[in-house]
């Protein structure tokens, strides 16, 4: 570990074209261990500033004691007189206010040398106090380079110990000095070995609930802040966007493109034609956000069109009879073939339906034609629940979705036309066999059994067959127990 901490630190200097490293030596253990592996980095182009502040002397002596014990070359810069005229020009505030002065005039003054010197400024922070924020923002969290920034404090204690480093500056209370008689353990309310097992268990998501570990976590939450740069208002998609019906136009043109792409795949893909109509309806009307979508086929000898799939359930509109080319809103589609918007199906007189509509709740209708090249096969439409008038956008999206699927029907037709029926007698097995074992095990008539097999297939996109073997396997493991 050790020499891949020494390696990076090497390494991130030569990227950033800088001469050296500077860090702040405060006589504990983080900054002790900081200070040895900035000095086996860089030997002589390593600076220490020691900066008291109404320190302890000890702490200045201990800071000195590693400086000397491996030969780091240092500078004290006593801050104390700074800070007291600052405090006294500035307007009365509370302790932990004021306290937080001192690590932000170190932070001044680490990088007035390392501007100076060109060095990189090393922060000394651990991954405990990393993790629950503490540390001064724009204090000694700000900083270049954080080496020990992955290593519990645990982990840098033993790491101090494999350095050399003098116990008594190892073990002595952790203290950020902020005013006298201050601790981190007691302004934190735990230890650093019980702290380190918290975090350890919240990384590993083996967590134990118990009032430390919620006092930890909203501790963790509360100082989010301090973990991230700051936000940044952009002009542009990545920002966030202030007008949602932007951002919505946004996301559903992404989704417009998922599913233009789904719909190709199944061009080259080996399911049955049902199936891959109830994918194309059911993935339209998720990308369009309507209330229902249905596909229509052309039967050209009679000139009508019907209804072959839709996600939607209801009866009324599923058993609709056919519409005449040329008497309705879709087969004005399929004759001019071109789309066509309707804003309200309810008031409009080529609608040949408007009580189906009022009953299903369909406002807005957007038709366009399946076609392939010139020749048209049928229609989708889409339908709102509330009145919406339909974009260009909204208009080419769903025609370009149209023709991708129109292409994959006649691909699909002729595949099923040269499928073995080994295959196509397989699957229709599998489904009577899972239709019986619904019908006897929830009471269902064959049609019901059917549709909720049928359903669970649009549900979750998985073909028929695959759903008829889920319930044949759920129904013969229920069977062994």
């Amino acid at each position: 570990m050790k020499d891949e901490i020494v390696n990076w630190l090497r390494e991130e200097v030569k990227q950033a074209k800088a001469k050296g490293l500077i860090f702040g030596l405060s006589g504990g253990v983080d900054s002790a261990v900081t200070g040895v592996l900035s000095k086996q980095a860089l030997a002589e182009k390593t600076l220490a500033l020691v900066l008291p502040c109404h320190s302890q002397n000890k702490d200045v002596e201990d800071a000195k004691l590693i400086a000397k014990k491996f030969g780091i070359k240092y500078k004290v810069v006593n801050l104390s007189p700074i800070y007291d005229t600052l405090v006294k020009t500035l307007p009365p505030a509370n302790r932990l206010t004021s306290g937080n002065l001192k690590p932000r005039l170190r932070m001044m003054t680490l990088y007035y040398f390392a501007n100076k010197l060109n060095y990189l400024v090393t922060g000394t922070g651990n991954k405990s106090e990393l993790m629950v924020g503490y540390f001064t923002k724009y204090g000694d969290g700000g900083v270049d380079l954080l080496p020990l920034g992955n290593l519990y404090k645990t982990e840098v204690r033993k790491l101090a110990e494999e350095l050399s480093i003098p116990k008594k500056v190892i073990y002595k209370t952790p203290s950020a000095g902020l005013w006298e008689g201050q601790t981190d353990e007691n302004e934190m309310g735990t230890t650093y070995n019980e702290l380190d097992k918290i975090l350890a268990s919240l990384e590993t998501g083996r967590e134990v609930k118990s009032k430390k570990v919620q006092k930890i976590k909203s501790l963790m939450k509360k100082t989010e802040h301090k973990r991230s740069g700051p936000k940044i208002f952009k002009l542009g998609i990545t920002t966030v966007i202030k007008d949602q019906k932007l951002y919505k136009e946004i996301e559903r043109k992404a989704r417009a493109l998922e599913v233009i792409s789904e719909v190709s795949k199944t061009i080259v893909s080996e399911r049955y034609l049902k199936e891959i109509l109830n994918s194309i309806v059911a993935t339209v009307a998720q990308m369009m956000g309507t209330k229902i979508c249905s596909i229509m086929f052309l039967d050209e000898e009679k000139q009508e069109l019907s209804i072959v799939a839709t996600q939607s359930l209801s009866e009324t509109y599923i058993k609709k009879p056919p519409l005449k080319v040329g008497q309705s809103i879709s087969g004005r589609v399929v004759k001019e073939k071109r789309p066509f918007t309707v804003l309200d199906v309810t008031e409009e007189k080529g609608y040949m339906y408007p009580e189906i509509a009022k009953k299903e709740g369909l406002v807005s209708m957007l038709s366009v034609p399946m076609m392939i090249r010139e020749h048209v096969i049928g229609v989708i439409n889409s339908y709102t629940s509330t009145r919406h008038k339909f974009t260009d956008d909204e208009i080419k999206t769903l025609q370009i979705i149209a023709n991708q699927a129109a292409i994959t029907i006649e691909n699909t037709r002729l595949m099923e036309e040269t499928l073995a029926m080994r295959d196509t007698l397989e699957t229709r097995k599998l489904v009577e066999r899972a239709k019986g074992i619904l019908m006897k095990e929830q009471n269902l008539s064959e049609q019901e059994a059917f549709r909720c097999i049928q359903k669970k297939s649009m549900d979750t996109r998985k073909s028929m067959k695959q759903i008829a073997e889920a319930i044949i396997l759920a129904s013969e493991l229920q069977t062994q127990k």
